[in-house]
């Protein structure tokens, strides 16, 4: 195989023009030169500057030398080109497959010194081509074709993915969950009211969205299509009740809050509530099982505590909560959501979170968790005040405009804290008592300068009210989640 420059010399020699052209410029060049040498400026020398059309003339001969030298080797480059180019071409040939190679090592091993025509590698989808010296991707051989009519409707947008027009009180609008737009009719039960609270059923076009297990649905009055009516659940409880809202009569529209806790708030359905309330985008972080400080039986939990999630916020670095998450899997067998949790608890972007909810408590009271030295200064995050110091700070420093709202624990009855269980009565087993626990905290969001709201004390749950609110006289029930939802909403907007 000949390198570039015997190329051009053979490129050279077939071209007699150019050859002959290149033998005249060096005549030239070698007469200019004489004339040079000996300072002639006869009529002859001054014909030499004017080209062989005697269409343009030169101030010197050396200028008219050096730009047809130039032409010269212009036209050797494009020779050059062209015929590379033809040479490609030729080993394309026309476009169809010589043959299939699953990849490319064996296409080369079938063809080491090349082929006309191209092949196609079945492992990238690419066809290839012989350029002279290796064989070349020249791109995709053939994009897929989409089949006809295999296109469902749950693939397009919901701007295109239309469900059909649905009229009669044999439908309901909280069976219309899956992701589309629909055409409704105001027969249709469930329907929002016109002006939120008013009583005109009015038809709608209704749109679903899905995003992981919330469903939201947007409906749009078709006789007033300047209003828009919003509504969401969470597909992980059945029979929720929903309520529709309109956009301009809620306080915290547009605004993002974030609860953080246990499973006082994991299994309730309080966020809910808070959407009902004031109109604001509510999302769970919150497990059970796990506590402000370090977690007295699981050093996987103790990664899944408050100021571990804090400085996993603050940071962006999840090691330790991907570490916890593998193991508890590992040790459960399985037989864990908590993969979806981290998944959620990752793909957060805190710049846009507006308000967190803290309510952590329960379990460290549980689990004889130290409270720890009462002072801004204490950050041992094995102690309930530390673990809360340290997490506050590392969220704010990172997100300052969060503004983060501090929720104790509730009243609860826990054989594990103790004979009786009270824990209006009963001390763990370093006598501290649940209230203990609630007033550290009272004077810990003082000196961090942060809301505090006391549900212990006022939410109006205790050993005479809790079969009413709590579902097993810890965690609250659908009427404990309503409750503790209004007076979260009202701690947000006061």
């Amino acid at each position: 195989m000949t390198n570039g420059s015997d190329k051009m010399a053979e490129l050279i020699n077939r071209d007699d023009s150019l050859n002959t052209g290149r033998v005249k410029l060096n005549n030239a060049i070698k007469a200019f030169n004489e004339t040079v040498v000996e300072g002639d400026s006869s009529v002859e020398a001054a014909q030499a500057r004017v080209n062989a059309d005697n269409t343009v003339t030169y101030d010197t001969l050396k200028d008219r030398l050096d730009a047809e030298h130039t032409e010269v080797n212009a036209q050797l480059e494009q020779k050059a080109n062209q015929d590379y180019v033809d040479t490609q071409l030729s080993n394309i040939s026309d476009g169809s497959p010589k043959g299939v190679y699953s990849n490319l090592t064996d296409l080369q091993n079938a063809h080491p010194t090349g082929a006309t025509g191209i092949y196609v590698v079945t492992l990238d989808g690419k066809w290839y081509y012989w350029n002279g010296s290796q064989w070349t991707a020249g791109g995709t051989y053939q994009g897929t074709v989409i089949a006809d009519k295999t296109i469902a409707a749950n693939m397009l947008k919901s701007d295109f993915n239309y469900r059909g027009f649905f009229f009669g009180d044999t439908y309901d609008a909280n069976n219309l969950l899956e992701e589309g737009r629909y055409y409704v009719a105001s027969t249709v039960l469930n329907l929002p009211k016109r002006n939120y609270f008013g009583t005109e059923a009015v038809s709608v076009i209704l749109e679903v969205e899905r995003y992981n297990t919330r469903i939201v649905q947007k409906a749009r009055p078709i006789n007033y299509p300047n209003e828009v009516y919003y509504r969401y659940t969470d597909s992980t409880f059945a029979g929720v009740k929903w309520v529709w809202l309109q956009r301009e009569n809620q306080p915290l529209w547009g605004k993002k809050v974030i609860l953080m806790g246990d499973s006082l708030t994991a299994q309730g359905k309080q966020h809910l509530t808070i959407w009902e309330k004031t109109g604001a985008e509510v999302d769970r972080i919150a497990i059970g099982g796990t506590t402000m400080s370090n977690h007295g039986n699981s050093a996987d939990y103790s990664k899944l505590s408050f100021y571990s999630l804090a400085n996993a916020i603050s940071t962006g670095d999840f090691t330790e909560q991907d570490t916890a998450v593998a193991n508890i899997f590992s040790s459960s067998g399985g037989a864990t959501d908590l993969n979806v949790w981290l998944t959620k608890f990752k793909a957060i972007d805190w710049n846009t979170v507006d308000y967190i909810i803290l309510r952590y408590g329960t379990n460290d009271h549980a689990m004889d968790n130290p409270i720890g030295l009462i002072d801004r200064t204490n950050f041992d995050t094995s102690t309930y005040v530390g673990a809360f110091n340290q997490g506050v700070k590392d969220i704010l420093e990172a997100y300052p405009h969060i503004r983060i709202f501090v929720a104790t624990p509730l009243w609860r009855y826990s054989s594990n804290i103790g004979a009786g269980g009270d824990s209006d009565v009963t001390p763990n087993n370093n006598g501290d008592y649940m209230v203990d626990f609630v007033d550290a905290l009272e004077t810990a969001s003082g000196f961090n300068h942060l809301p505090y709201h006391d549900y212990y004390r006022h939410s109006g749950i205790n050993s005479y009210t809790n079969t009413h609110y709590l579902s097993d006289q810890t965690h609250p029930n659908d009427a404990g989640s309503k409750l503790i939802g209004t007076i979260d909403s009202y701690f947000l907007i006061r």
